[in-house]
């Protein structure tokens, strides 16, 4: 009697175990995210990096805009081509505090949440039409964190406040509009 007993406890944990496992079919694991203390690299030697990659056209008339800002100074770039062609390239001096003061802003607008996904991580040929997103942070030269989202919605990979990362980076350029002005972007 005791043996039928033991054999039918481990009938009903299998059963169960079964039931537990068959429950998670067909449901998609959530993506990886991260949403690190970014203010503790205004100290450090790191930047933090915006790039409006404009529609996918010829390589005549493709244009990218980089914003790069570290503690001592904020470089605004216009890329011309797919080879990376700088066509135009203004610096503004910067400041530990200034920067400090950036850091905790994207911080507020969750700049280090998104995807870690390494199979999300390719933004190329997403949303041809239209423009494309990379937010990045480094440190030493060595990429931390990249993640990106487009004008098209989905799919991406930065869960942040979009607009006012997007709004704070153009913001550390004097004159930014005026300097995109004559882009398609």
């Amino acid at each position: 009697m005791k043996y039928f007993i033991g054999f039918m406890v481990t009938v009903i944990i299998i059963i169960v175990l079964l039931a537990m496992s068959l429950g998670n079919v067909g449901k998609k694991s959530k993506p990886k995210t991260t949403n690190t203390d970014l203010i503790s690299y205004s100290t450090k030697n790191s930047s933090v990096r915006m790039v409006v990659d404009g529609p996918v056209t010829a390589n005549e008339t493709h244009n990218k805009v980089v914003v790069t800002v570290n503690r001592d100074k904020t470089v605004y770039e216009q890329i011309n081509g797919y080879d990376g062609k700088v066509i135009k390239s203004e610096s503004f001096d910067n400041n530990e505090n200034s920067y400090t003061n950036f850091l905790s802003a994207l911080q507020r607008a969750s700049y280090m949440r998104g995807d870690k996904d390494p199979d999300h991580a390719n933004y190329r040929g997403y949303c041809s039409l239209n423009n494309r997103y990379i937010f990045s942070l480094s440190q030493d030269n060595k990429t931390i964190q990249q993640f990106w989202t487009t004008d098209c919605g989905s799919p991406k990979t930065y869960f942040g406040n979009f607009y006012l990362t997007y709004t704070l980076f153009q913001a550390q350029v004097p004159n930014y509009s005026d300097l995109t002005s004559e882009l398609n972007l």
